[in-house]
C-alpha cells in the first residue's frame, strides 16, 4: 500500500509538477499553505513530507499507479495484476504451432511482430491506439485495420509469446499429407 505521505524527492518524474525536487518542494508548500496538518517533518530525516490528500488529482492518480493501486469512489484499491505463472494458457500448444508452421507463415508472423510491437509501445507512452495503429501501419507500410486486428488478438498473451500467436491458423503446415496410391 503507498504510503498516505510524500516527499518531493517521491515526487520526481510526476507530469503535473516541476522537474527538479526544490521546485517540487515549493510547489508542494504552496498547496499547503492554508493547511498545516498536510505537512510533517518525515521522522529520522530532515525531509519534508506532504499528504497525499493535498497533492492535484492528476499527481495522486499517477503515484497511486507507479504504486499499483487506484482510487475510487470505494477507497483506494489495489489493482490486480495476472502473475506470468497464471498465464498458462497453452504456451506450449502455442509454440508447437509455430514449430509446425510453414516457412511462409513465419516469415508473416515475423512480418508483423514489430508492427504490433511498436503499435503496443506507442499506446503505452499515451499515445491513442487509432493514431498509434495508423502511425505504425504507415512506418511498416501494412494496413492499420490489419495492425488493430493483431494488435487486439495478441492483448491476452505474454509479450515473449506473440509472434507464436501471431502465426496464421488456416492451412499451410510444412508437413506432407500422406498420399494414398490407386
Amino acid at each position: 500500500m503507498l504510503n498516505q505521505w510524500v516527499t518531493a524527492q517521491e515526487c520526481v518524474g510526476v507530469s503535473c509538477f516541476p522537474g527538479h525536487d526544490v521546485n517540487i518542494r515549493r510547489h508542494l508548500e504552496k498547496l499547503v499553505a492554508n493547511q498545516p496538518e498536510l505537512r510533517r517533518k518525515r521522522a529520522g530525516s530532515k525531509a519534508l513530507e506532504f499528504h497525499i490528500s493535498a497533492l492535484p488529482v492528476a499527481a495522486r492518480a499517477e503515484l497511486l499507479l507507479k504504486s499499483g493501486q487506484v482510487e475510487t469512489s470505494q477507497g483506494i484499491i489495489e489493482i490486480v495484476r495476472p502473475q506470468t505463472e497464471s498465464l498458462d494458457y497453452g504456451r506450449q500448444e502455442l509454440w508447437q504451432r509455430w514449430d509446425s508452421a510453414s516457412d511462409a507463415q513465419r516469415q508473416l508472423a515475423g512480418k508483423w511482430h514489430p508492427v504490433v510491437m511498436l503499435a503496443d509501445e506507442l499506446i503505452n507512452s499515451g499515445v491513442t491506439a487509432k493514431t498509434a495503429f495508423q502511425t505504425a501501419a504507415r512506418q511498416f507500410q501494412v494496413s492499420a485495420a490489419s495492425l488493430r486486428d493483431k494488435y487486439y488478438q495478441v492483448q491476452k498473451y505474454a509479450k515473449s509469446d506473440w509472434v507464436a500467436v501471431l502465426i496464421d491458423k488456416r492451412g499451410g503446415s510444412k508437413h506432407e499429407a500422406k498420399k494414398v496410391e490407386f
